[in-house]
Parts: C-alpha cells; sequence; structure tokens
C-alpha cells in the first residue's frame, strides 16, 4: 500500500505543541546583546540630526548606531536578486541617511544587554531625533504625476513599467458594439505571520552564522553577502522553527543587515526581534493595485479583447519580491478564457509608504479579481446568467496552450471543471433560494469565480541518504514554516525506499547543511522539493537495487521492492532494505577484490605523485567549502558539539591539505657503499590498505590514515565504527567527487567483529591500520600474524597531566579542564591523571571544579554547548561505575557525576580529588568524563607516578624551569608530550605511543614508514 497521502502523525507536531520549538527568539547565547529599532514618524521627511547622547548614557546601552555610521560599515545594496529591463531602483541602507520615505523606516539602532534595556533607550532616542517633514506621495496617482519624487535622483517616480499587446487589440475595440468598464482597487494589507520576524547574528571565524525566520535562507545569503561586502561562504545562515511567513519571510530586510554590522562590529550575538505593532510598518505590504480594465464586446455578447491599465504599488524601496507579484498579474490576466486580443500595461510606481512584496498568490489573486469581476459586469449588462456567459468564452485548447500574455498552461479540461463546480454546489438549488429569499426582502448574493494558477517555481535540491542501520536523512532546499513538509516528503522517500517514515529524518533551512536551494513560496514546497526528493530517492533505490542483487546472486530487473526488502521474483529469497546498506564479511571480501585489481591493474597506484598531491589538495578545498555541512554531520554523528566538530574538520582539511602538498616528496635515499658503485632506496605502496577508525573522532582519524595511504599511492578500505559512519561515508563521496579513480577507496559500515575481522584475515590485505581500544589492538595483532601483514595500531591511554608550582595556574587550568572533558572525555589522549604540585594542590582543584561545574552540557547543536552526550547508554554506565569504584577507593567527589533530566546520554563531568595512582580509576581508562586529582610532593616522585601505567600514549608538563621541562619530557615513557599545553596532535608531527597505546607512528612524513615499502637497488659499475 502506497504511503502517499495515507494519515500519518506529523514527526514534529508534539514538539511544537508541547512548547519545545525553537523560534529565534528562544535562542539565547552567551554575551548576546538586544537590538531596537528607531523607526521614522512621518512618511517624508529631511532627517537633519540625531542625538545619541541620551540614549548612550541609558542603563545597559552597549552602543548606539546611526544611519552615517552603517553607511560607512555598509554599502548602499539592492534588495533585489532579479533585475527588470527599465527597472529603477533606490539604493538601500540598513538605517536612513538624510531622508526617510515611509513610516517605520530605520533611522538608529539602540544595542543593550537587555530587550527591555534596548526598548526603554528608544524613548531617549526618538526624543533626540531632528526630522522636518516634507510634502508626500500618498497615492498611486499622486505617484504617477511625479510632482513629488520619493527618490529625486531617479528622475521619476516610475519603477517598472510593463506592456503587453498581442492580437489585433485596436481593431476589437474599434468594431466592439459595446465595452464594460470598471475602475477596481486592490488595497494594501498587512500579512501578519503568528510569529514576527527575528534575527540572531553571531560573529564566527571571520563570517557570520545568521538565525532568521524566513522562508528563504539561501537568498537571504546572497544577498546578505552582498550586502556586507563578504564571499557567500562566510554567510551560513539558518532559519530555526517559523511560525508562518505568508510570502512576507522571501526578502532581506533592513534588520538583518543591522543585526549583522552590529555583531561584526561588536564581536558579539546580536538580537533583534519584532514586535507586533511594529510589524504593520516594518514588514511587506501585500497586494495594492489599482486596475482599469475594459473588456470590448461583440453585438452578440462574444469577447473580442480586453485592455487593462494597472498601478501597482511598490512602496518607498523595491524588495526581492516587490515586482515580481505585479508581474504574476499581468501573466496571470487571460485566466482561463479565450480572448482573442489582450492589452495591458502595468507601471509600478514608487509611494511613501512600506515596500510591498509577496502575499499569498502574489499578483495571481489580483489578475483573478480583475477578470472575474470585469466579467461579472459584462455578463450583467448584457442581461446574460453569469455561468453561461463564462461557459462559452472558456478555452477548448488545444493543449499545450500559450496564452497572449506568454504563459503556457500544460493541460486542462476547464468546461469539465466548471461542471464539476456547479454539480457540487447545487448551482441551481443556489439560484432558487436566492430568488426566493428576495421576494421576501433578503438581500442574497451568489458569486462565482474562475481561475488558472501558476505555481511551482524554479529548481529545487534533494539529497537522499541512506544509513547502515537503515535509517534515511533528507536533505532539501525548500525551507518549510508548518506546512507539515518533512512528513510529505517522508511519505516520498519512505514509499520509493521500502523505509518506514517513522525512521526518516528531514533536514532543511541550513545554508551550509544544504548549500543551494530556493525556499518556500508559490505552493512549490511539494511540488518543486518533493519532486527532487523523489527523484533522488529513485537513484538511491536503484542503486541499492544493484547492491542487492549482488548479495543476492541475482539480475537487477529480477527483483521487486515490496515491504520493505528486495524480493527475487519466483522465490523466497529476500533481502531487508536495511541489510543493503549495512556491510557485513561478504562485502569486505569484495572490497578486498575490487581494490586489489585496482591497485594491481587501476590507475591510481600508476598516477604520478604530483597528480596525487593535486586530487588531495582538491579534496581539501572541497572539504573546507562543506565545513558546515560536514560539521553537523560530525555533531549527529557522535553527538560532539557542533563547534568542537567544525574544529575536527578543520584538522580534516588540514591533514589532505598536508599530504596535497607532500605526496611528490615522498622518495628514498642515495646511499655510498664499498666497493664503488651506486646503492639507492625506492619508496613503493605496500599495496591494499585496512583502515580501521573509532567512533570517538571518526573524521579526523579516518583524514590520518586515508590522505598518507592515498599519497603514497596505495589502495584503501575504510571500516569505520558502526556507530558512526556517516562523515567516513562523506570523505569517500568528496574524493569520489574530485575524480579518484574507482576502486581506489571503498567504506564499509557495519558490525566491527564480522567486517574488520573478515578485512584482517583476508591474506590480500597487506597493511592494517587500527585505532580503538587496547583490548581489540591486541585481537588485531594476533589475527594479522597469520598472513605477517603490516599492523599500526594506536590504542588507549591514561595520560598524565602535571602541574608543578610554578605553573601559570591561569591558563594551565582551562586548558587542563579540556584536556580531560574534550569529547566528554572519550579520548584516548585524555590527561585523566592529573598530578598537581602540594603546595598549589587545593588552589588549582578548586579552580579546575569550578571551571568543570560551569562546562555548558547540552545539544550538541545548540552553539553554546561546550560538552555533548556520550555516545551510548554503555559507554554512560562504564562512567558512572567508575565515579562509583572510585568514590569506594577513597577518592574525594568534588563536583558532577550526576545524570541530566531528559533524554540523551548525557553525564556532568566529574572531578574526582586525593586519588591513589595505585587504585583503579586512576589506572584504567575509562573513555569518560571522569577526572582524577593526584598530589605529588618532588620531581622524581612525579616520573615515578606517571610512568607507572600500562599506557604511554601523551601527557602534559606544567612549568615556568626550561630545564625542568626538559628533563621530565625525557624520563616520561609516552609518545606525545606538550610542555605548558594540552596539544596532542598536529599534522605535521608524528603521533603514536610507547608500551600498550601503540605501534607505530601516523601523521607528518612518519607516516610514509606505515604505508610504504623500501626497496633497496644496487647498481655496480661494471
Amino acid at each position: 500500500m502506497s504511503l502517499i497521502g495515507a494519515r500519518l502523525k506529523r514527526p514534529d507536531d508534539p514538539r511544537l505543541l508541547t512548547g519545545r520549538g525553537r523560534y529565534v527568539d528562544d535562542l539565547v547565547l552567551p554575551r548576546m546583546a538586544h537590538v531596537a529599532v528607531v523607526r521614522s514618524p512621518h512618511a517624508h521627511a529631511h532627517l537633519t540630526g540625531v542625538d545619541v547622547d541620551a540614549a548612550r548614557r541609558a542603563p545597559g546601552v552597549v552602543g548606539v548606531l546611526t544611519g552615517p555610521e552603517a553607511a560607512r560599515l555598509c554599502k548602499p545594496y539592492r534588495g533585489i536578486l532579479l533585475h527588470y529591463r527599465g527597472m529603477k531602483t533606490g539604493a538601500m541602507l540598513p538605517l536612513a541617511v538624510d531622508r526617510v520615505r515611509y513610516v517605520g523606516e530605520p533611522i538608529a539602532a539602540v544595542l543593550a544587554e537587555t530587550r527591555p534595556q534596548a526598548e526603554d533607550a528608544l524613548q531617549a532616542l526618538a526624543e533626540g531625533l531632528e526630522l522636518e517633514p516634507l510634502p508626500q506621495v500618498a497615492s498611486l496617482e499622486e505617484a504617477l504625476e511625479d510632482r513629488v519624487l520619493v527618490h529625486p535622483e531617479l528622475g521619476t517616480n516610475l519603477a517598472h513599467r510593463r506592456h503587453v499587446r498581442a492580437g489585433e487589440v485596436e481593431e476589437a475595440f474599434r468594431r466592439a458594439h459595446r465595452v464594460v468598464r470598471a475602475r477596481i482597487r486592490i488595497p494594501r494589507l498587512a500579512p501578519t505571520p503568528l510569529e514576527g520576524r527575528g534575527v540572531l547574528a553571531v560573529p564566527e571565524g571571520g563570517g557570520l552564522l545568521v538565525y532568521t525566520s524566513t522562508q528563504v535562507p539561501h537568498r537571504v545569503r546572497d544577498l546578505l553577502a552582498e550586502a556586507l561586502g563578504l564571499p557567500q561562504e562566510a554567510v551560513r545562515v539558518v532559519a530555526p522553527d517559523v511560525g508562518g511567513g505568508f510570502g512576507a519571510k522571501l526578502n532581506l530586510y533592513p534588520e538583518e543587515v543591522l543585526a549583522a554590522l552590529l555583531a561584526l562590529r561588536t564581536g558579539r550575538p546580536v538580537k533583534w526581534v519584532e514586535g507586533r505593532r511594529e510589524a504593520f510598518v516594518a514588514t511587506t505590504h501585500g497586494r495594492g493595485q489599482v486596475g482599469e480594465v475594459a473588456l470590448a464586446l461583440s453585438e452578440e455578447g462574444e469577447v473580442l479583447g480586453l485592455r487593462a491599465r494597472i498601478l501597482a504599488d511598490a512602496g518607498a524601496y523595491l524588495l526581492d519580491t516587490t515586482l515580481p507579484p505585479h508581474g504574476g498579474t499581468v501573466q496571470m490576466l487571460q485566466g482561463p478564457y479565450a480572448i482573442p486580443a489582450l492589452e495591458v500595461e502595468l507601471l509600478a510606481l514608487y509611494t511613501h509608504a512600506t515596500p510591498t512584496g509577496a502575499y499569498r498568490g502574489a499578483g495571481r489573486p489580483e489578475a483573478t479579481f480583475y477578470l472575474e469581476r470585469i466579467f461579472e459586469i459584462a455578463a450583467k449588462d448584457l442581461g446574460e446568467d453569469p455561468v453561461l456567459f463564462r461557459r462559452r468564452h472558456l478555452l477548448r485548447g488545444p493543449f499545450p496552450y500559450r496564452t497572449l500574455t506568454g504563459a503556457v498552461y500544460d493541460s486542462g479540461d476547464y468546461p469539465k471543471a466548471l461542471e464539476a463546480l456547479l454539480e457540487a454546489a447545487r448551482y441551481e438549488e443556489l439560484r432558487r433560494f436566492q430568488e426566493e429569499a428576495r421576494r421576501t426582502g433578503r438581500l442574497v448574493g451568489l458569486g462565482l469565480a474562475l481561475y488558472v494558477e501558476v505555481t511551482g517555481f524554479g529548481y529545487e535540491v534533494g539529497v537522499v541518504r541512506v544509513h547502515p542501520d537503515g535509517s534515511a536523512t533528507l536533505f532539501t532546499g525548500t525551507s518549510p514554516h508548518g506546512q507539515g513538509a518533512a512528513t510529505a516528503f517522508a511519505q516520498i522517500a519512505a514509499d520509493t525506499l521500502g523505509i518506514p517514515a517513522q525512521r526518516i529524518r528531514v533536514v532543511h533551512g541550513d545554508t551550509q547543511a544544504v548549500p543551494l536551494g530556493q525556499g518556500t513560496g508559490g505552493s512549490r514546497t511539494l511540488q518543486v522539493g518533493g519532486s527532487a526528493i523523489l527523484l533522488a530517492a529513485e537513484r538511491v533505490r536503484e542503486k541499492m537495487r544493484r547492491i542487492a542483487a549482488h548479495l543476492l546472486e541475482a539480475a537487477p530487473e529480477d527483483l521487486e521492492l515490496i515491504e520493505g526488502a528486495f524480493r527475487v521474483r519466483g522465490t523466497p529469497l529476500a533481502l531487508p532494505v536495511a541489510e543493503v546498506a549495512r556491510a557485513g564479511p561478504e562485502d569486505a571480501r569484495r572490497a578486498v577484490e575490487v581494490a586489489t585489481r585496482a591497485f594491481e591493474e587501476g590507475a591510481w597506484p600508476r598516477t604520478s605523485a604530483r597528480e596525487r598531491g593535486r586530487l588531495l589538495t582538491k579534496a581539501s578545498l572541497l572539504i573546507r567549502e562543506r565545513r558546515e555541512e560536514l560539521a553537523r554531520l560530525e555533531a549527529r554523528n557522535g553527538g560532539k558539539p557542533i563547534n568542537a566538530a567544525r574544529g575536527e574538520i578543520d584538522i580534516v582539511a588540514n591533514v589532505f591539505e598536508y599530504w596535497g602538498g607532500a605526496a611528490n616528496k615522498i622518495f628514498g635515499e642515495t646511499i655510498p657503499i664499498v666497493p664503488p658503485g651506486l646503492d639507492v632506496t625506492l619508496r613503493e605502496p605496500v599495496g591494499v590498505c585496512a583502515l580501521i577508525t573509532p567512533w570517538n573522532f571518526p573524521a579526523a582519524i579516518a583524514s590520518w590514515k586515508i590522505a598518507p595511504a592515498l599519497a603514497c599511492g596505495n589502495t584503501a578500505i575504510v571500516k569505520p565504527a558502526s556507530q558512526t559512519p556517516l562523515t567516513a561515508l562523506a570523505l569517500a563521496d568528496i574524493l569520489t567527487e574530485v575524480g579518484l579513480p574507482e576502486g581506489t577507496l571503498s567504506v564499509l559500515p557495519g558490525p566491527g567483529s564480522s567486517v574488520a575481522g573478515a578485512l584482517i584475515s583476508d591474506p590480500r590485505v597487506a597493511k592494517i591500520s587500527f585505532t580503538g581500544s587496547t583490548e581489540v589492538g591486541t585481537q588485531v595483532m594476533r589475527a594479522a600474524a597469520e598472513n605477517i601483514a603490516r599492523v599500526s595500531l594506536e590504542l588507549g591511554g591514561k595520560s598524565a597531566n602535571i602541574v608543578f608550582a610554578d605553573a601559570d595556574l591561569d591558563t594551565c587550568v582551562e586548558s587542563s579542564v579540556w584536556s580531560v572533558f574534550d569529547n566528554a572525555g572519550q579520548d584516548c589522549c585524555a590527561r585523566s591523571r592529573a598530578f598537581i604540585q602540594r603546595p598549589i594542590y587545593e588552589e588549582f582543584v578548586e579552580r579546575f571544579a569550578e571551571r568543570t561545574a560551569s562546562i555548558a552540557v547540552g545539544d550538541p547543536l545548540d552553539e553554546s554547548t561546550e560538552m555533548g552526550p556520550l555516545i551510548s547508554e554503555g559507554q554512560r554506565r562504564t562512567s558512572l561505575e567508575y565515579i562509583e569504584i572510585g568514590l569506594q577507593e577513597g577518592a574525594r567527589k568534588v563536583t558532577g557525576g550526576d545524570v541530566p533530566e531528559g533524554p540523551g546520554f548525557f553525564l556532568r563531568p566529574t572531578v574526582l580529588a586525593d586519588v591513589d595512582n595505585r587504585w583503579r580509576v586512576a589506572q584504567e581508562e575509562i573513555f569518560g568524563p571522569v577526572a582524577c586529582m593526584i598530589p605529588f610532593d618532588s620531581e622524581e616522585e612525579v616520573v615515578r607516578l606517571a610512568n607507572d601505567t600500562v599506557y604511554g600514549l601523551s601527557g602534559s608538563i606544567w612549568t615556568q624551569n626550561l630545564g625542568r621541562a626538559i628533563r621530565v619530557a625525557k624520563a616520561i615513557r609516552t609518545g606525545v608530550l606538550s610542555v605548558n599545553s594540552s596539544s596532542s596532535v598536529h599534522t605535521e608531527a608524528p603521533f603514536g605511543g610507547y608500551k600498550r597505546s601503540g605501534i607505530g607512528r601516523e601523521m607528518g612524513m612518519h607516516a610514509v614508514n606505515l604505508y610504504t615499502e623500501v626497496k633497496n637497488v644496487y647498481f655496480s659499475e661494471v
């Protein structure tokens, strides 16, 4: 049974109905300031000055911004993407300079610590305005006279003229038996969505993150970047939950530019939220036309021609949706009727009023009203039933049909539609009821309107990803705001892929998660956005069909998708969709087969080192371009806070960039020997590499292995942790996109025991690189010994953080906290054993615990979150068990150790003091947010304590004594040490451990040793 159209519970409804929606005004960030805007009380006036002194002295005020100051920060910008021939545009600034042009135009802004403080300061700012009222253009008729100009520099109030003439219009009106005329005024209106507009601009790495209540995040990004003089990739726009739009949120507004300017200027997040009274003058109005319409009729009452002159109110400025609705009126003016000749002139005029824009139907309802009103008048003038008059003038085709205004109707049966309407409405009964009512003195009207609608504008982006657990994620460039599109998209994908709709997630409204898109408007979300999702889902389904056919050893055309499984027709053989998406041992065998063939016969090992480097460099550029998309994927992958995820993606880009430059610097050496001759060494790729990555840093560690393996000319198979496969798959997609030859790299999500085991035991695998626990690493080594495969291991750790009494505590405490609690302590390099010299022990523990208690634990996608959840309930339970063990052993809990209320595997970071280094809590790797504080007295003692562990991966030393730092660094048995820092990993430097922390060194040129064979060639003189 098809799911399309079925009754399903909307996935977002419980969250929205229980008050857990996240609208712009729900977003709260540290150091966030609030902006309020003083607006013009006049429709037209000279602005001679603004006295800001009193406002600046008001409580809580951070600053005041005026028009001239804003003009220095922001060039005049256009608020429109589309350009029309002959269009005249007035320059826009976020705040008025010299002149105001409509009631509500922003003049100055006050920035304060709180919203009430900002609004209180507005009174002082308003009293400081110096305005000289000027004559105003209050009507379209006045605008047409050009006696008062809205933009004097344009020399006219005419913003745009459009003229369409088709057929013999003059002849039609010359020979008309009668002409019916009407002057029809369609007034302005205020759209008034339930949630007003709002924006929160956050400075971020030289660019901006902008949360805004919009229907078109990509359009806002493009126009905002232009206004600020920033590259598009420096501006990320996110539409959180949006409480309605009706077309009014299809524009870039001055307040969005203003908030962005203030955020860049102050280095603080800046929020503006529209008040309801403000909305009536600050947000675009809809409609606003006056039409003079004439219909030429023959003696028999046949329509000969239509003529219209439409004055359209643009308001004071052209925004992105100011002109298109009025153009829509022209386009749809023929409606469903056969009209032999038509002429229409549209004059879009500037007035001293709020700019107009799209609103529900955006120009098409206006066309319908003009047309249906003049047809009604004509029928009455002829004394003919309005149904009969309309019926005999309806289009009969042929279709596709091009109207006199240029619109193309693909299909239609308008007479049949009219008959269906009359039957459903019981038209004859209504007429009889009307006549009876009028006989008794009651006035009862009966109206009729026919129309043709144009919807589904533009292109749209749709991306479908099916995950190894059988769920799917849909990415769409539309930006729904209450229409239930996520449910509809899930139904389309579920019907196409055989995945339950409840297991399908929809991502939208983020310009970096979905780089392209045209948003939501014009009834296009389902028509165009849904079609894009359908096409993408069909491509994914066919890819899955080919995989299933291979697994079932059947022809793809013999498979059918029924009830969530691919079935071979006429047999009981079937494979669930989830199994198709998840790799198994057989997939590992085939991946090795493909990688072996690619190494022995393929292009990559034979590609020049320079070309290999170029491809890796291209991949690094694409990773940087998609930083936000990959970071959000990483945050969802394993619960890493979004800011930490961004840092991890930066590391990935750096790694690929490094190996892009290093690929042509991998070479051997020349060795002088006796007897005379020449001895050289060659570096050659080892062959097929199995790269097994963990769940804690899935993107970074995958890059550490993939980039050097490929740079050296190998083929590779990546086995990501089953919990976090998404970014490894995304990296493989990027490498494919930049041109990596087929078969060079494969990614196999799935259970580690089966997939990784099959890879390790395959004799065709020449190199195994594993990162994970020491216990599993031991098993990997044993299994690899069967085939004498090369093995490198990066395993567990219980690293020491040594703090001497002369350490700079301000720097040391902050760095030490994150050396333990980064990624919720799920880090093999975590300095979870803090050795503190006794004179500063109490102070250090107190300050460390205070900072730990302040760590913001929460939603990984929330910008303010510092620590996310643990990877699983099992990991949280293990951490809690170790905390209890530590307490039983005699430790003192200083802070943390509790589980926050609500869903998710959260655990507050924990500090245990007075720990003995011999206790289990100090010797065993916890892999969770638990820090152990251990006092020491002397340098010799701390060296002995730090080395008293089976691990030796990393560590830190904090001291101002250089000699001591050198002595201790030499004495500590560990692979990576930092002095007065907690940094462990650098792209250019080797990384790896001593003892049970591993074998081999990743990163830097030392990684070449892992992925190359050394061949010695001797040349004799003879």
